[in-house]
C-alpha cells in the first residue's frame, strides 16, 4: 500500500508540468547552498545541503532540496537527512504546489548505553529512533520585493499530511507542518536568503535520557542560503 502511495504521487509530480501552459521564464535555473541550524528539543545540529529550482514556465516551477547533519546527544548520535521534491504553480499573490518529503533518521547508541526495554515503554525504542518519515505534502508560499530595491521577504508553508513510514506501526505519527519565513537580497545573478524554519510533528515520543525526558515534536532554528541564477 505504501509503495502505491509513493508511485502515485511521483507520477503526479512528473506529469503536472504537461498540464501547464508553458511560457519562457526570465531565470529558468537556480542552484544554491543552504544551511539550517536546527534544534530538536535536546541538542543543536548544523544541517548542510543544496537547493535546485527550475522554472518550467513564467508561472510554474519544480524544485528539489537536500539537507543532512548529525546530532551528538548524550547516549547516541542521530544522523538526519531531509530531501524533498516539489512542483508549484504561481497565482497572482501566492504559490501552490504538491510534493514529497523524505526524512531519514539513523541513530546509533554510544558505547555503554542501551535502549529502554519494550516492557517499560511499550514500543521498541531502537526501531522508532531510526524510523524514517516520508509522504506527500501540500505547499503554499509567497514572496514580495519592495519596489525596485533588491530587498524582499518570503514565507513558505508545507504540510506532510500522511506519514508512510514505520511510526504509524509503533503508534506514533510523523506527519508535520513546516514553516519558513525570512528576508531576501537580490544582487546581479545572486540571491541571498536569511530566515527561520519551524517544523512541528503530530506525535513523536519524547526522548528519555537517564530518566530526563526531552520533547522532540518540534525542530526549529535559523536558516540561510546562497543561490546562483542562470
Amino acid at each position: 500500500m505504501r509503495r502505491i502511495w509513493i508511485l502515485t504521487l511521483l507520477a503526479a509530480i512528473g506529469f503536472m508540468p504537461a498540464a501547464i501552459a508553458l511560457e519562457p521564464a526570465e531565470h529558468p535555473l537556480t542552484l544554491g547552498f543552504k544551511v539550517w541550524q536546527a534544534e530538536n528539543g535536546q541538542e543543536d545540529a548544523t544541517l548542510l545541503g543544496w537547493t535546485f529550482l527550475h522554472d518550467i514556465s513564467s508561472n510554474a516551477w519544480i524544485s528539489a532540496a537536500y539537507l543532512s547533519g548529525e546530532y551528538e546527544q548524550p547516549g547516541d548520535t542521530e544522523k538526519n537527512a531531509d530531501a524533498e521534491v516539489l512542483v508549484a504553480y504561481s497565482l497572482p499573490y501566492v504559490d501552490v504546489g504538491l510534493g514529497f518529503r523524505y526524512l531519514v533518521f539513523d541513530t546509533e547508541l554510544h558505547e555503554g548505553w542501551r535502549w529502554w526495554p519494550v516492557e517499560e515503554i511499550g514500543y521498541h525504542e531502537g526501531v522508532q529512533r531510526s524510523a524514517d518519515i516520508y509522504g506527500p505534502m501540500i505547499f503554499v508560499g509567497s514572496s514580495h520585493v519592495f519596489g525596485e530595491s533588491p530587498f524582499g521577504v518570503y514565507g513558505e508553508l508545507s504540510w506532510l499530511f500522511k506519514d508512510l513510514g514505520r511510526n504509524d506501526d509503533l503508534g506514533f505519527d510523523g506527519s508535520h507542518f513546516n514553516l519558513e519565513v525570512g528576508s531576501s537580497f537580490h544582487w546581479r545573478r545572486m540571491l541571498f536568503k536569511l530566515g527561520y524554519r519551524y517544523r512541528e510533528f503530530s506525535h513523536l515520543p519524547p526522548r528519555d535520557i537517564a530518566g530526563e525526558k526531552f520533547d522532540h515534536d518540534v525542530v526549529d532554528g535559523f536558516t540561510g542560503s546562497i543561490c546562483a541564477l542562470f
